[in-house]
């Protein structure tokens, strides 16, 4: 009984010992459906508006025009609604992510 018992605590410790060892899930992508981009042709800019919960709260938001190379980062209200301008031209392809502290990872450069 013994044997048991500590074969079974052993196993559970392994099992407890890996999964804190286990990555976590990557962060989910904006809500494509809670996001919208309309053109301001007096400025050259779109305005993307994010609805609440379209981002994870206090998010960093990135908007990147993919024709430009140019990208605006800002930052999600406590419900997760955002509204960022960036540079572009009707029918750009504007690509929205969020990023939560250092989810995703980063690399941090010092300049000098």
């Amino acid at each position: 009984m013994r044997t048991i018992l500590r074969i079974t605590l052993g196993a559970l410790a392994c099992v407890w010992a890996n999964g804190c060892n286990t990555p976590t899930l990557p962060l989910p992508p904006p809500s494509e459906g809670a996001i919208v981009a309309q053109m301001d042709p007096a400025n050259g800019e779109a305005r993307v508006t994010g609805l609440q919960t379209a981002v994870e709260p206090y998010a960093l938001v990135t908007c990147f025009n993919n024709r430009t190379g140019g990208g605006v980062v800002g930052l999600a209200t406590g419900k997760g609604a955002f509204d960022i301008r960036v540079a572009a031209e009707e029918g750009d392809a504007i690509e929205v992510w969020q990023r939560i502290g250092n989810d995703p990872p980063s690399v941090v450069v010092q300049v000098r």
